[in-house]
C-alpha cells in the first residue's frame, strides 16, 4: 500500500496513544504517512483530504463511527476497525444493571455496525477471537488477530525496584481488596505495596492502609505510567475472567516487569511458560514465597524477546501486511 492511515481515536488517552504509535512504527517501515485525529471535526476534516484506496484506522467504537465509517466507505478507504472486548449481547445484558440494559443493547448496536462497515477487525488475543467468533456480528472472514501493543525500552542494568504495584481499576472490588489486605505481607519482604489507578473517584469507599502508597490520576500520562512501572518489581493483575482485557498484562510485558497470575488469566500459561510471571496460588501462597526470587534482568530481556516474536516486527509483517497491503 502507499498513501496515508488515519489513525482514529474517540479521546485522547494513553492506550490509544499506544496503539497508533504501534502502527506508525510499521507504518513508517513501508514509507506510509500516519496520520493522528480525535473528535469528529478533526476526523471528517482529514477524511475530506485522504483518497482512495488510503486506510482509516478506528481505534474508538462510538455513536459518532455512524458517521465516521460510512463516509470513509463512500471515498473508497478501506475501514480497519479495532475491537476491543467482543462480547455477545446476551452476556452484556447479564452483566448490566436493570436501569442499564437499553444503554447496552444501544452499545451493541453500535458495534454491530462498526463491523460492518470495516474491512478488517482487529483484536489483540486468541482468546478475544474466539470470543468475537461468538458474536453474530463479527463477520469471520474478517476478524485479524493482530499486534498492538510494543514495548518501551528499559534498561536492565542497575535495576532497584522496590514497589509491588496494582495498576487497574478499584471498582474491581474484591481483588483491589484482597491486595490491600497483603500490604504488610509486602511490607514484610521488603517490597513498597501502591496502587497505581485512573479512577480515584471510587478510592473513599475503601479502608487504605497507611503503609500503601496511592497514585491517583483520571487521565494517566504516559510518562506517569512508565515512572512508577519503571520503579516496580512486581504487578498485580487483577483481571481474572475468562475474557479480560488484560491491559495490565500487557503493560507489564511492555515494560519488562514480572506479573502476578492466576491461571484464570487469558495469558498465564505463554508467560508463566517463559518465565516472566509468577503463578500466584491462592491457597499456598506461592506468588508470594517466589517474590523475593525474581531475577529482574533476565525478565527484561525475556519480556523483550517475547515482545518482538509476538507483538514485534515479525509479527508485524506476518499480521499487520496483509492489512494494509
Amino acid at each position: 500500500m502507499t498513501g496515508r492511515i488515519l489513525g482514529y481515536s474517540a479521546v485522547k488517552s494513553a492506550v490509544h496513544d499506544m496503539h497508533i504509535d504501534a502502527l506508525a512504527q510499521y507504518a513508517g517501515e513501508q514509507r506510509i504517512e500516519v496520520l493522528r485525529a480525535s473528535g469528529i471535526r478533526n476526523v471528517l476534516g482529514v477524511l475530506s483530504r485522504m483518497n482512495r484506496g488510503e486506510a482509516l484506522y478506528v481505534q474508538a467504537t462510538g455513536i459518532f463511527n455512524l458517521v465516521v465509517l460510512p463516509l470513509a466507505r463512500l471515498r473508497g478507504l478501506r475501514v480497519v476497525y479495532y475491537l476491543h472486548e467482543p462480547t455477545s449481547l446476551i452476556w452484556k445484558i447479564k452483566k448490566s444493571k436493570p436501569h442499564n440494559v437499553l444503554r447496552r443493547i444501544g452499545w451493541h448496536l453500535v458495534q454491530f455496525f462498526d463491523c460492518r462497515f470495516a474491512s478488517h477487525i482487529l483484536v489483540s488475543r486468541s482468546a478475544l477471537a474466539t470470543k468475537a467468533r461468538e458474536c453474530f456480528f463479527v463477520p469471520s472472514k474478517r476478524l485479524v488477530i493482530a499486534p498492538l501493543l510494543m514495548p518501551s525500552e528499559v534498561d536492565s542494568d542497575g535495576l532497584n525496584r522496590k514497589r509491588i504495584t496494582y495498576l487497574g481499576r478499584v471498582d474491581e472490588k474484591r481483588y483491589f481488596r484482597e491486595f490491600l489486605s497483603y500490604s504488610n505481607v509486602f511490607r514484610g519482604l521488603g517490597f513498597e505495596p501502591t496502587v497505581l489507578t485512573g479512577t480515584p473517584s471510587r478510592l473513599s469507599s475503601y479502608n487504605i492502609p497507611t503503609e500503601c502508597e496511592v497514585i491517583a490520576e483520571r487521565h494517566f500520562p504516559e510518562e506517569l505510567k512508565k515512572q512508577v512501572i519503571g520503579e516496580t518489581a512486581v504487578l498485580w493483575n487483577p483481571k481474572r475472567a475468562e475474557i479480560a482485557q488484560s491491559g495490565v498484562t500487557a503493560d507489564s510485558v511492555r515494560f519488562g516487569v514480572p506479573i502476578l497470575l492466576t491461571d484464570y488469566d487469558p495469558s498465564y500459561e505463554l508467560l508463566v511458560g517463559e518465565g516472566i510471571a509468577i503463578d500466584f496460588d491462592e491457597s499456598e501462597s506461592l506468588g508470594f514465597r517466589n517474590l523475593l526470587g525474581i531475577d529482574q534482568s533476565d525478565v527484561v530481556t525475556k519480556s523483550s524477546q517475547l515482545f518482538s516474536r509476538e507483538h514485534g516486527a515479525e509479527a508485524f509483517r506476518s499480521h499487520y501486511q496483509p492489512v494494509f497491503n
